[in-house]
């Protein structure tokens, strides 16, 4: 059995895919293998909504960490629709709408890696 080789993404090559961009963008890094996908975004301290969550102590918010795993699908989705299913998908039909049964376990700031 071979190998499925890994598909790296840098933060520009997901932007060139995805529909969302910065400051709505929360993905710095991909890389795909198979039917997995794993990404990275680093928390640098100044997203505009930390200011406000929380007042003297920046907690990235739960809702935009499963933002986050959404865009990470939705790339996912984007870069094997032709392999998996057989016709490509364009960002506009790729649609994040809703998660079910995720709780949020720990805290992310500022200096952090999800």
């Amino acid at each position: 059995m071979s190998e499925i080789p890994t598909q790296r993404f840098t933060h520009a090559e997901i932007a060139e895919i995805l529909p969302q961009s910065d400051p709505f963008m929360f993905l710095d890094s991909a890389e795909s293998a198979g039917d997995g996908m794993r990404a990275e975004y680093r928390v640098r301290g100044d997203e505009f909504f930390l200011k406000g969550h929380f007042k003297n102590e920046p907690v990235f918010p739960a809702s935009i960490v499963f933002e986050a795993l959404g865009q990470v699908a939705c790339l996912w989705l984007l870069v094997n629709a032709r392999a998996r299913f057989g016709a490509a998908l364009t960002a506009g039909h790729v649609f994040f709408a809703s998660m079910d049964g995720a709780h949020f376990y720990r805290r992310v700031g500022p200096g952090e890696t999800f």
